[in-house]
């Protein structure tokens, strides 16, 4: 069986309306050199969302490249992303979940390792469950790199089609030997998660 890319249904979708599609794009910056050890330095983040096609765009641009390495054997960079969907908030307006370090309060994950980045361009990354029993869905997000940043396209409907996502982003060293923890997060320790209100619901 194929693979239908959501990238090749989005860009048939544009050709056959003829026209680019209203969308809502949000950059977020994070503190350059903030990482610690030698995890990927966390630059930018952006999001977008279109009115026309049900899918969420997840660019995390880094300070080098390529964005996440590993030498096969011993260690990989890594990167998740955990989303919080219509997330609860406090008197402040701001999201009482957020997503740790260690323990992820996010109701999914996206993501990859530097050793299964090349996999995830040719076949797709993997969307993991956090509500209810927990499930994970192969091969559902499309994953690419350009230069420094990659980015992961979700269709919408499979986080249940919220009107906003809170998010926050994790990079780090997985090692065989590691003796010290070595990451970068977005948005800082401490701080709330980013959120981003979608323009329209999916259809």
């Amino acid at each position: 069986m194929f693979k239908t890319s959501i990238a090749v249904v989005l860009a048939a979708a544009l050709m056959l309306a003829g026209a680019t599609p209203a969308s809502a794009v949000e950059r977020y910056q994070d503190p350059v050199g903030d990482a610690t050890g030698a995890a990927p330095d966390i630059v930018t983040v952006t999001i977008e969302d279109s009115e026309d096609i049900p899918v969420v765009s997840i660019s995390v641009e880094f300070a080098s490249e390529p964005p996440l390495g590993t030498d096969e054997e011993t260690w990989t960079d890594i990167v998740f992303i955990g989303l919080v969907t219509d997330p609860e908030t406090g008197p402040d307006g701001q999201p009482v979940s957020r997503v740790a370090i260690v323990d992820s309060d996010a109701d999914y994950t996206i993501g990859a390792h530097g050793v299964t980045l090349p996999d995830y361009l040719e076949a797709g990354g993997h969307l993991v469950v956090f509500e209810g029993d927990g499930d994970l869905y192969w091969f559902v997000v499309d994953v690419a790199v350009d230069g420094p940043t990659v980015t992961w396209v979700l269709d919408r409907k499979l986080i249940g089609d919220p009107e906003v996502l809170a998010f926050g982003v994790l990079a780090g060293v997985e090692r065989d030997d590691a003796t010290e923890e070595e990451y970068d997060v977005f948005p800082d320790e401490g701080e709330p998660l980013a959120v981003y209100t979608f323009t329209a619901p999916a259809r």
